[in-house]
């Protein structure tokens, strides 16, 4: 009998777990829908206590009816993000660190990787372009979107779209039960001012063994070919990885590279409204257009592949393997 009523005890404690799991997740999708942001970013609390934050200073925004908790410092402090996300959890609110997108550098080393401005002027950040700022970028956001990851109560950089449920049951299908993330970006194409990318492969850029990239493209404006919309080559996921050489467009040569021999072939555009994806093998030929309209074109794309393959990119690349959903595989992604 007190075996028996164990094992209930169990279950009734299991059910209860997976009851309040699924109370948060929805609370978390209402946020910023149903339930509006009401942030605050704390520079008053922390500077009472050296620029730190404590427990009694998330209780006090959860009181004062805010659902997000930004704090000034301590984004840099991955413990300290991670025991005030506990906090936010505690009092019902979610956590937002704050961090800048730059990064300063005093010494001689930076020489030639500054930001220059338009004018000539250099000011004493890393560039965006240098591997300083991303390999410091990358520990951070990756970081971030782990803890995220395993607790939602943390808004990660992006991270709800990257495992939203809805790509979630779309990835299953196309690529199976196991799936990591290896890349995302954001690409804002400014009215008038954003240049297109030329015709390549994401398989070019990051290889997998066995090859199971997979590509996902989400507009954050509607996208069509006149500000800077997604075209494809119809049946070239079938293709092998080929050469990526220098662009034809001089506009592109400083970033880019490019497939040169798609400029031949039948091309098809994808218009999408915003909100809505697209998903293409690393092997499809895909470019993007110039934005020569008066319309913003942003778009977020996400680079996914089976958690059994392995990385055959620079092995010390700093690339934050997001775990989706399904297993982990010692030796791969």
């Amino acid at each position: 009998m007190r075996f028996c009523v164990g094992i209930a005890a169990v279950m009734v404690f299991a059910t209860a777990l997976g009851v309040l799991e699924e109370a948060e997740a929805a609370q978390r999708e209402r946020l910023g829908r149903e339930d509006k942001w009401r942030i605050v970013v704390d520079k008053v609390m922390q500077p009472e206590v050296g620029w730190v934050t404590e427990e009694w200073m998330v209780k006090a925004a959860s009181d004062a009816g805010f659902n997000v908790f930004c704090p000034r410092e301590g984004a840099r402090n991955l413990d300290a993000v991670r025991q005030v996300t506990a906090w936010c959890q505690k009092y019902g609110i979610y956590h937002m660190p704050w961090i800048r997108g730059t990064l300063g550098t005093d010494g001689a080393e930076a020489d030639g990787k500054r930001v220059v401005w338009s004018g000539g002027g250099e000011q004493a950040l890393w560039s965006i372009n240098s591997d300083e700022f991303w390999e410091w970028t990358h520990k951070y956001i990756g970081a971030y979107a782990q803890m995220s990851a395993e607790n939602e109560h943390l808004i990660g950089v992006f991270n709800k779209y990257t495992v939203h449920r809805k790509m979630v049951s779309v990835l299953q299908q196309l690529i199976g039960s196991d799936v990591k993330c290896i890349q995302s970006m954001f690409l804002d194409k400014p009215p008038g001012l954003g240049v297109g990318q030329p015709y390549h492969q994401d398989s070019y850029y990051l290889k997998t063994d066995p090859e199971t990239l997979l590509a996902a493209w989400i507009a954050c404006d509607d996208a069509d070919p006149e500000n800077g919309g997604l075209f494809v080559v119809p049946g070239s996921h079938h293709d092998p990885v080929q050469p990526h050489e220098e662009p034809v467009d001089p506009t592109q040569r400083n970033v880019y590279v490019e497939v040169r021999s798609a400029r031949s072939r039948r091309e098809q555009a994808v218009p999408l409204k915003a909100g809505s994806a697209v998903f293409f093998p690393g092997h499809m030929l895909h470019r993007s257009g110039h934005n020569r309209t008066d319309r913003r074109r942003r778009a977020f794309a996400l680079h996914y592949a089976n958690a059994k393959s392995r990385w055959l990119n620079e092995p010390t690349a700093l690339y934050p393997f997001l775990s989706v959903c399904g297993r982990e595989y010692p030796g791969c992604l």
